[in-house]
Protein backbone atom coordinates (compact mmCIF):
# COMPACT_ATOMS: atom_id res chain seq x y z
CA UNK A 1 0.00 0.00 0.00
CA UNK A 2 1.38 3.37 -0.98
CA UNK A 3 0.02 5.89 1.54
CA UNK A 4 1.47 9.13 2.89
CA UNK A 5 1.38 9.27 6.70
CA UNK A 6 1.24 12.06 9.26
CA UNK A 7 1.69 11.99 13.01
CA UNK A 8 -0.93 10.16 15.08
CA UNK A 9 -1.03 11.34 18.71
CA UNK A 10 -2.64 8.49 20.67
CA UNK A 11 -2.04 7.16 24.16
CA UNK A 12 0.21 4.10 24.56
CA UNK A 13 -1.74 0.85 24.39
CA UNK A 14 1.09 -1.58 25.11
CA UNK A 15 0.39 -3.82 28.12
CA UNK A 16 3.37 -5.47 29.74
CA UNK A 17 1.94 -8.95 29.54
CA UNK A 18 1.05 -8.60 25.87
CA UNK A 19 4.09 -6.84 24.42
CA UNK A 20 6.65 -8.76 22.41
CA UNK A 21 10.37 -8.08 22.93
CA UNK A 22 10.78 -8.55 19.15
CA UNK A 23 12.94 -11.72 19.15
CA UNK A 24 15.03 -12.09 16.03
CA UNK A 25 14.98 -15.11 13.78
CA UNK A 26 17.32 -16.16 11.01
CA UNK A 27 16.06 -15.39 7.51
CA UNK A 28 15.66 -18.25 5.08
CA UNK A 29 18.02 -16.51 2.65
CA UNK A 30 19.29 -13.12 3.85
CA UNK A 31 19.80 -10.44 1.22
CA UNK A 32 21.51 -7.08 1.45
CA UNK A 33 19.60 -4.40 3.42
CA UNK A 34 16.70 -6.61 4.63
CA UNK A 35 16.82 -7.28 8.35
CA UNK A 36 16.47 -10.68 9.93
CA UNK A 37 12.85 -11.59 10.59
CA UNK A 38 11.41 -10.74 14.00
CA UNK A 39 8.64 -12.79 15.58
CA UNK A 40 5.71 -11.61 17.71
CA UNK A 41 4.74 -14.72 19.71
CA UNK A 42 2.74 -12.95 22.44
CA UNK A 43 0.74 -10.95 19.89
CA UNK A 44 0.21 -14.07 17.79
CA UNK A 45 -1.09 -16.00 20.81
CA UNK A 46 -3.42 -13.15 21.74
CA UNK A 47 -4.73 -13.20 18.17
CA UNK A 48 -5.44 -16.93 18.59
CA UNK A 49 -2.83 -17.69 15.88
CA UNK A 50 -5.51 -17.68 13.21
CA UNK A 51 -5.40 -13.99 12.32
CA UNK A 52 -3.35 -12.53 9.47
CA UNK A 53 -2.18 -8.95 8.83
CA UNK A 54 -4.84 -7.41 6.58
CA UNK A 55 -3.96 -3.69 6.63
CA UNK A 56 -1.09 -1.59 7.94
CA UNK A 57 0.15 1.99 8.01
CA UNK A 58 3.04 3.86 9.65
CA UNK A 59 2.46 7.31 11.14
CA UNK A 60 4.84 10.26 11.21
CA UNK A 61 6.30 9.14 14.54
CA UNK A 62 7.31 5.76 13.07
CA UNK A 63 4.60 3.74 14.84
CA UNK A 64 3.20 0.83 12.85
CA UNK A 65 -0.60 0.44 13.05
CA UNK A 66 -1.95 -2.91 11.89
CA UNK A 67 -5.31 -4.65 11.56
CA UNK A 68 -5.50 -8.44 11.67
CA UNK A 69 -8.35 -10.42 10.12
CA UNK A 70 -9.59 -13.82 11.29
CA UNK A 71 -12.17 -16.32 10.06
CA UNK A 72 -13.64 -17.50 13.35
CA UNK A 73 -16.50 -19.53 11.90
CA UNK A 74 -14.27 -21.20 9.27
CA UNK A 75 -16.53 -20.38 6.32
CA UNK A 76 -13.69 -18.95 4.20
CA UNK A 77 -14.47 -15.28 4.94
CA UNK A 78 -12.98 -12.99 7.58
CA UNK A 79 -15.46 -12.03 10.30
CA UNK A 80 -13.21 -10.54 13.02
CA UNK A 81 -10.89 -7.52 12.83
CA UNK A 82 -8.40 -6.71 15.60
CA UNK A 83 -6.06 -3.74 15.92
CA UNK A 84 -2.54 -3.60 17.38
CA UNK A 85 0.35 -1.20 17.06
CA UNK A 86 4.13 -1.60 17.13
CA UNK A 87 6.39 1.07 18.62
CA UNK A 88 9.65 1.14 20.58
CA UNK A 89 7.95 -0.68 23.48
CA UNK A 90 6.85 -3.58 21.29
CA UNK A 91 3.42 -4.74 20.17
CA UNK A 92 0.32 -3.60 21.98
CA UNK A 93 -2.41 -5.96 23.10
CA UNK A 94 -4.90 -6.53 20.25
CA UNK A 95 -8.22 -4.69 20.41
CA UNK A 96 -11.29 -6.09 18.59
CA UNK A 97 -12.84 -3.53 16.23
CA UNK A 98 -15.26 -5.50 14.04
CA UNK A 99 -16.99 -8.79 14.68
CA UNK A 100 -20.23 -10.44 15.61
CA UNK A 101 -21.48 -10.62 12.03
CA UNK A 102 -20.82 -13.00 9.15
CA UNK A 103 -18.32 -10.73 7.39
CA UNK A 104 -15.52 -8.23 8.08
CA UNK A 105 -13.48 -8.18 4.88
CA UNK A 106 -10.94 -6.11 2.90
CA UNK A 107 -9.92 -3.67 5.69
CA UNK A 108 -8.03 -0.50 4.83
CA UNK A 109 -6.13 1.94 7.08
CA UNK A 110 -5.26 5.56 6.35
CA UNK A 111 -4.17 8.55 8.45
CA UNK A 112 -5.66 11.98 7.74
CA UNK A 113 -3.80 15.26 7.91
CA UNK A 114 -5.25 15.89 11.38
CA UNK A 115 -3.75 12.64 12.72
CA UNK A 116 -6.99 10.65 12.74
CA UNK A 117 -6.55 6.95 11.97
CA UNK A 118 -9.34 5.64 9.73
CA UNK A 119 -10.37 1.99 9.42
CA UNK A 120 -12.70 0.92 6.62
CA UNK A 121 -14.06 -2.54 5.81
CA UNK A 122 -16.91 -4.42 4.15
CA UNK A 123 -19.67 -6.02 6.24
CA UNK A 124 -22.85 -7.98 5.57
CA UNK A 125 -26.32 -7.58 7.06
CA UNK A 126 -29.68 -8.81 5.83
CA UNK A 127 -30.51 -11.81 3.71
CA UNK A 128 -30.75 -10.43 0.15
CA UNK A 129 -27.25 -11.68 -0.75
CA UNK A 130 -25.21 -14.64 0.58
CA UNK A 131 -23.30 -14.01 3.84
CA UNK A 132 -20.00 -13.99 1.95
CA UNK A 133 -21.04 -10.98 -0.18
CA UNK A 134 -20.85 -7.54 1.50
CA UNK A 135 -23.77 -5.17 1.68
CA UNK A 136 -22.20 -2.22 3.59
CA UNK A 137 -19.02 -0.15 3.71
CA UNK A 138 -18.14 0.40 7.39
CA UNK A 139 -15.92 2.96 9.17
CA UNK A 140 -14.31 3.58 12.54
CA UNK A 141 -11.89 6.38 13.48
CA UNK A 142 -9.22 6.61 16.20
CA UNK A 143 -8.32 10.02 17.63
CA UNK A 144 -7.55 11.12 21.15
CA UNK A 145 -6.86 7.46 22.05
CA UNK A 146 -10.49 6.35 21.49
CA UNK A 147 -12.20 4.56 18.62
CA UNK A 148 -15.49 5.87 17.31
CA UNK A 149 -18.48 3.55 17.08
CA UNK A 150 -18.91 1.60 13.82
CA UNK A 151 -21.00 3.40 11.22
CA UNK A 152 -22.24 2.67 7.72
CA UNK A 153 -20.79 4.93 4.99
CA UNK A 154 -22.50 3.18 2.09
CA UNK A 155 -25.23 0.55 1.87
CA UNK A 156 -25.66 -1.21 -1.47
CA UNK A 157 -29.31 -0.86 -2.53
CA UNK A 158 -29.27 -3.69 -5.08
CA UNK A 159 -29.98 -7.21 -3.79
CA UNK A 160 -26.82 -8.63 -5.39
CA UNK A 161 -24.73 -6.83 -2.77
CA UNK A 162 -21.04 -6.00 -3.41
CA UNK A 163 -19.44 -9.15 -4.89
CA UNK A 164 -16.13 -7.38 -5.65
CA UNK A 165 -14.10 -6.74 -2.49
CA UNK A 166 -11.94 -3.94 -3.96
CA UNK A 167 -11.48 -1.19 -1.37
CA UNK A 168 -8.79 1.53 -1.28
CA UNK A 169 -7.99 4.46 1.01
CA UNK A 170 -5.22 7.07 0.89
CA UNK A 171 -4.47 10.56 2.18
CA UNK A 172 -4.85 13.26 -0.46
CA UNK A 173 -2.84 16.46 -0.91
CA UNK A 174 -5.20 18.44 1.35
CA UNK A 175 -5.02 15.93 4.22
CA UNK A 176 -8.43 14.37 3.59
CA UNK A 177 -8.69 10.61 3.26
CA UNK A 178 -10.04 9.52 -0.11
CA UNK A 179 -11.89 6.19 -0.33
CA UNK A 180 -12.73 4.05 -3.36
CA UNK A 181 -15.23 1.21 -3.06
CA UNK A 182 -17.32 -1.03 -5.29
CA UNK A 183 -20.93 -0.39 -6.24
CA UNK A 184 -23.35 -2.20 -8.51
CA UNK A 185 -23.75 -0.70 -11.98
CA UNK A 186 -22.73 2.90 -11.19
CA UNK A 187 -18.98 2.85 -11.56
CA UNK A 188 -16.32 2.96 -8.86
CA UNK A 189 -17.69 4.52 -5.66
CA UNK A 190 -15.83 7.45 -4.08
CA UNK A 191 -16.16 9.42 -0.84
CA UNK A 192 -13.97 11.68 1.29
CA UNK A 193 -13.27 11.57 5.06
CA UNK A 194 -12.30 14.67 7.06
CA UNK A 195 -11.92 13.89 10.73
CA UNK A 196 -15.07 11.95 11.57
CA UNK A 197 -17.13 13.54 8.78
CA UNK A 198 -17.79 11.74 5.51
CA UNK A 199 -18.98 13.14 2.20
CA UNK A 200 -21.91 11.63 0.32
CA UNK A 201 -20.85 8.83 -2.05
CA UNK A 202 -20.16 9.74 -5.66
CA UNK A 203 -19.49 7.39 -8.56
CA UNK A 204 -16.76 7.54 -11.17
CA UNK A 205 -17.82 7.18 -14.77
CA UNK A 206 -16.12 3.83 -15.38
CA UNK A 207 -16.40 0.44 -13.76
CA UNK A 208 -13.27 -1.20 -12.47
CA UNK A 209 -11.84 -3.41 -9.78
CA UNK A 210 -8.58 -4.12 -7.95
CA UNK A 211 -8.28 -0.39 -7.32
CA UNK A 212 -5.04 1.00 -5.88
CA UNK A 213 -3.99 4.55 -4.98
CA UNK A 214 -0.60 6.17 -5.45
CA UNK A 215 0.25 9.48 -3.81
CA UNK A 216 1.08 12.30 -6.20
CA UNK A 217 3.62 15.12 -5.75
CA UNK A 218 2.56 17.93 -3.42
CA UNK A 219 -0.53 19.77 -4.60
CA UNK A 220 -1.45 17.22 -7.27
CA UNK A 221 -4.42 14.83 -7.09
CA UNK A 222 -4.00 11.23 -6.04
CA UNK A 223 -3.42 8.77 -8.86
CA UNK A 224 -5.58 5.69 -9.30
CA UNK A 225 -4.69 2.41 -11.00
CA UNK A 226 -7.28 -0.28 -11.60
CA UNK A 227 -8.36 -3.18 -13.77
CA UNK A 228 -11.02 -1.96 -16.18
CA UNK A 229 -14.32 -3.63 -16.94
CA UNK A 230 -16.91 -1.50 -18.73
CA UNK A 231 -15.32 1.26 -20.83
CA UNK A 232 -18.19 2.71 -22.87
CA UNK A 233 -21.52 1.69 -24.42
CA UNK A 234 -19.62 1.00 -27.65
CA UNK A 235 -16.96 -1.05 -25.90
CA UNK A 236 -18.65 -2.74 -22.96
CA UNK A 237 -15.67 -4.84 -21.92
CA UNK A 238 -12.08 -3.84 -21.20
CA UNK A 239 -11.05 -7.49 -21.03
CA UNK A 240 -9.35 -6.97 -17.67
CA UNK A 241 -6.83 -4.39 -18.91
CA UNK A 242 -4.77 -1.93 -16.83
CA UNK A 243 -5.96 1.68 -16.52
CA UNK A 244 -4.73 4.76 -14.64
CA UNK A 245 -6.30 8.17 -13.96
CA UNK A 246 -5.98 11.06 -11.53
CA UNK A 247 -8.72 11.33 -8.94
CA UNK A 248 -11.03 14.34 -9.39
CA UNK A 249 -9.75 15.10 -12.91
CA UNK A 250 -12.29 13.37 -15.11
CA UNK A 251 -12.91 16.30 -17.46
CA UNK A 252 -9.31 17.47 -17.91
CA UNK A 253 -7.77 14.01 -18.15
CA UNK A 254 -9.69 10.86 -19.05
CA UNK A 255 -8.62 7.34 -18.23
CA UNK A 256 -5.41 6.07 -19.79
CA UNK A 257 -5.29 2.44 -20.88
CA UNK A 258 -1.72 1.43 -20.10
CA UNK A 259 -1.83 -2.20 -21.12
CA UNK A 260 -4.17 -4.33 -23.21
CA UNK A 261 -3.62 -7.77 -24.73
CA UNK A 262 -6.58 -9.68 -26.11
CA UNK A 263 -7.66 -12.78 -24.17
CA UNK A 264 -5.21 -12.15 -21.35
CA UNK A 265 -5.90 -11.00 -17.81
CA UNK A 266 -4.08 -8.45 -15.66
CA UNK A 267 -4.30 -8.37 -11.86
CA UNK A 268 -3.61 -6.09 -8.87
CA UNK A 269 -1.93 -2.98 -10.34
CA UNK A 270 0.33 -0.97 -8.04
CA UNK A 271 1.45 2.56 -8.96
CA UNK A 272 4.23 4.56 -7.30
CA UNK A 273 6.07 7.85 -7.90
CA UNK A 274 9.87 7.55 -7.81
CA UNK A 275 10.78 10.96 -6.36
CA UNK A 276 12.15 12.34 -9.64
CA UNK A 277 8.77 12.97 -11.22
CA UNK A 278 8.49 9.55 -12.86
CA UNK A 279 5.70 7.02 -12.37
CA UNK A 280 6.11 3.26 -12.14
CA UNK A 281 3.24 0.83 -12.60
CA UNK A 282 3.53 -2.84 -11.66
CA UNK A 283 0.91 -5.54 -12.09
CA UNK A 284 0.55 -9.32 -12.25
CA UNK A 285 0.01 -10.65 -15.76
CA UNK A 286 -1.59 -13.78 -17.17
CA UNK A 287 0.72 -14.61 -20.06
CA UNK A 288 -0.96 -17.74 -21.44
CA UNK A 289 -4.68 -16.93 -21.22
CA UNK A 290 -5.49 -19.23 -18.30
CA UNK A 291 -6.43 -16.24 -16.03
CA UNK A 292 -3.79 -17.09 -13.39
CA UNK A 293 -0.86 -14.58 -13.37
CA UNK A 294 2.54 -16.10 -14.07
CA UNK A 295 4.53 -12.88 -14.48
CA UNK A 296 5.23 -9.45 -13.01
CA UNK A 297 4.96 -6.59 -15.52
CA UNK A 298 6.24 -3.00 -15.26
CA UNK A 299 5.63 0.22 -17.21
CA UNK A 300 7.09 3.73 -16.78
CA UNK A 301 5.72 7.22 -17.41
CA UNK A 302 7.17 10.70 -16.93
CA UNK A 303 3.80 12.43 -16.59
CA UNK A 304 1.36 9.67 -15.57
CA UNK A 305 -0.46 9.99 -18.89
CA UNK A 306 1.94 8.74 -21.58
CA UNK A 307 3.24 5.27 -20.78
CA UNK A 308 6.01 3.19 -22.26
CA UNK A 309 5.59 -0.42 -23.30
CA UNK A 310 5.00 -3.03 -20.63
CA UNK A 311 8.09 -5.02 -19.67
CA UNK A 312 8.21 -8.44 -18.07
CA UNK A 313 10.34 -7.99 -14.93
CA UNK A 314 9.65 -11.37 -13.34
CA UNK A 315 12.67 -12.36 -11.24
CA UNK A 316 14.43 -15.33 -12.86
CA UNK A 317 14.12 -17.41 -9.69
CA UNK A 318 10.32 -17.00 -9.72
CA UNK A 319 9.59 -17.96 -13.32
CA UNK A 320 7.08 -20.77 -13.33
CA UNK A 321 4.24 -21.11 -10.85
CA UNK A 322 1.71 -18.45 -9.96
CA UNK A 323 1.85 -14.99 -8.34
CA UNK A 324 -0.95 -14.27 -5.88
CA UNK A 325 -0.15 -10.72 -4.81
CA UNK A 326 2.29 -7.86 -5.37
CA UNK A 327 2.87 -4.89 -3.06
CA UNK A 328 4.94 -1.87 -4.13
CA UNK A 329 6.02 1.21 -2.13
CA UNK A 330 8.58 3.98 -2.43
CA UNK A 331 11.29 4.03 0.21
CA UNK A 332 14.22 6.27 1.08
CA UNK A 333 16.14 7.83 -1.79
CA UNK A 334 13.37 7.11 -4.29
CA UNK A 335 14.07 3.38 -4.24
CA UNK A 336 11.06 1.25 -5.12
CA UNK A 337 10.44 -1.88 -3.06
CA UNK A 338 8.45 -4.82 -4.39
CA UNK A 339 7.16 -7.77 -2.34
CA UNK A 340 5.65 -10.81 -4.08
CA UNK A 341 3.58 -13.77 -2.89
CA UNK A 342 4.38 -16.70 -5.18
CA UNK A 343 3.87 -20.42 -5.35
CA UNK A 344 5.86 -22.77 -7.53
CA UNK A 345 3.00 -25.27 -7.55
CA UNK A 346 -0.47 -24.21 -6.26
CA UNK A 347 -1.34 -26.08 -3.10
CA UNK A 348 2.30 -26.92 -2.32
CA UNK A 349 3.13 -23.87 -0.19
CA UNK A 350 3.66 -20.15 -0.85
CA UNK A 351 6.78 -18.06 -0.41
CA UNK A 352 7.31 -14.33 0.15
CA UNK A 353 10.01 -12.56 -1.86
CA UNK A 354 11.31 -9.02 -2.25
CA UNK A 355 13.51 -6.92 -4.48
CA UNK A 356 14.35 -3.23 -4.81
CA UNK A 357 14.55 -1.08 -7.90
CA UNK A 358 16.82 1.95 -8.04
CA UNK A 359 16.56 3.35 -11.53
CA UNK A 360 15.98 0.42 -13.87
CA UNK A 361 18.20 -2.06 -12.05
CA UNK A 362 16.54 -4.57 -9.69
CA UNK A 363 18.43 -5.85 -6.69
CA UNK A 364 19.02 -9.57 -6.08
CA UNK A 365 15.88 -11.37 -4.93
CA UNK A 366 15.48 -11.78 -1.16
CA UNK A 367 13.46 -14.60 0.38
CA UNK A 368 11.48 -13.23 3.32
CA UNK A 369 9.51 -16.43 3.91
CA UNK A 370 10.58 -19.67 2.24
CA UNK A 371 8.06 -21.77 0.29
CA UNK A 372 5.71 -23.48 2.72
CA UNK A 373 6.48 -20.99 5.52
CA UNK A 374 4.06 -18.23 4.49
CA UNK A 375 0.64 -18.45 6.11
CA UNK A 376 -2.73 -17.26 4.86
CA UNK A 377 -3.77 -13.68 4.23
CA UNK A 378 -1.92 -10.89 2.45
CA UNK A 379 1.52 -9.70 3.50
CA UNK A 380 1.68 -5.95 4.19
CA UNK A 381 4.38 -3.58 2.87
CA UNK A 382 4.42 -0.02 4.23
CA UNK A 383 6.87 2.91 4.18
CA UNK A 384 8.21 4.40 7.42
CA UNK A 385 9.36 7.90 6.48
CA UNK A 386 10.41 8.77 10.04
CA UNK A 387 13.09 6.06 10.09
CA UNK A 388 13.85 6.00 6.35
CA UNK A 389 12.78 2.38 5.91
CA UNK A 390 10.00 0.09 4.75
CA UNK A 391 8.37 -2.68 6.77
CA UNK A 392 7.01 -6.02 5.54
CA UNK A 393 4.59 -7.87 7.83
CA UNK A 394 3.08 -11.35 7.45
CA UNK A 395 1.87 -14.49 9.25
CA UNK A 396 3.77 -17.75 9.04
CA UNK A 397 2.26 -21.20 8.62
CA UNK A 398 2.95 -21.74 12.34
CA UNK A 399 0.53 -18.91 13.15
CA UNK A 400 3.25 -16.48 14.26
CA UNK A 401 3.27 -12.88 13.05
CA UNK A 402 6.67 -11.78 11.68
CA UNK A 403 8.14 -8.64 10.18
CA UNK A 404 11.32 -7.39 8.53
CA UNK A 405 12.65 -3.95 7.65
CA UNK A 406 14.68 -2.53 4.77
CA UNK A 407 16.82 0.57 5.36
CA UNK A 408 16.86 2.79 8.41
Amino acid sequence: MMLRRLALPIAPLCLLAACDPAPREAQAAPAAAWSAARAAPALSHALNRGASPAAAVVDGAGTLHAVFAADTDHDGWADLLQYARLDSAGWSAPVPLAGGGPLAEAPQLAIGGDGTLHLLWYAHTGTASPPGIPTELMHRALDGGRWSEPRVLYREPLPAGIPDLSLSAATGPDGAVEVLFQAQGRGIGHLTLRGRSASAPEFLDHDGRMTAFASAPAGRPLQLAYIGEAVSPLRPSAENDVFVRPLRSRLAWPDVEVHSVARRYSHFPQMVEDGDGGWHLFWLEDTDGDVFPEALFHAVSRDGRNWGDAEDVTPAALRGGVFYRAAVVRGAGGRIHVVLRHTRDPGKGDGLYAFTMEGDAPSPLATLAAPGQLGGGDAQLVPDARHGRVIALWRGTDGTVRWVTHGG
